[in-house]
């Protein structure tokens, strides 16, 4: 008997997880697994093994869900992003404008920088 490869052992730690995840769903929302006696007990350990050793043969499955999840994650990653950007940044942006603060002092299109020196009296702790 050969290895299984590691997509494969990650497919078996999936399919056995939602195979546990189920049997919680059932045993909260349902009588079907109550009162558990020992047959029940052997029943789902069985289902458990069965699930194991066809898990390797979904792997195709496994990939699909992985697909899917990872798309639907970049978007949520876009969708917060963009939540961020335009419901914090942007009005806290416009209210400093509005507040008369300049991040960036553009006044001297002529030199070559923008930097300021520190003078004596300030502090960096307290730059605005």
């Amino acid at each position: 008997m050969t290895k299984p490869s590691r997509i494969q052992r990650q497919s078996m730690v999936f399919f056995a997880i939602l195979y546990v995840l189920a049997i919680g769903i059932l045993w909260t929302r349902s009588q079907w697994l109550r009162p558990l006696n020992p047959a029940r007990a052997l029943g789902l350990v069985a289902g458990l093994i069965i699930v194991l050793v066809i898990a390797p043969f979904l792997t195709p499955v496994f990939n699909a869900v992985l697909a899917v999840t990872r798309k639907l994650g970049s978007l949520i990653f876009a969708l917060i992003s963009l939540l961020v950007y335009f419901l914090i940044l942007t009005p806290l942006a416009v209210a400093m404008r509005l507040g008369g603060k300049r991040f960036l002092s553009l006044d001297h299109r002529e030199t070559d920088t923008w930097y300021k020196a520190w003078t004596p009296g300030e502090s960096p702790d307290k730059q605005y």
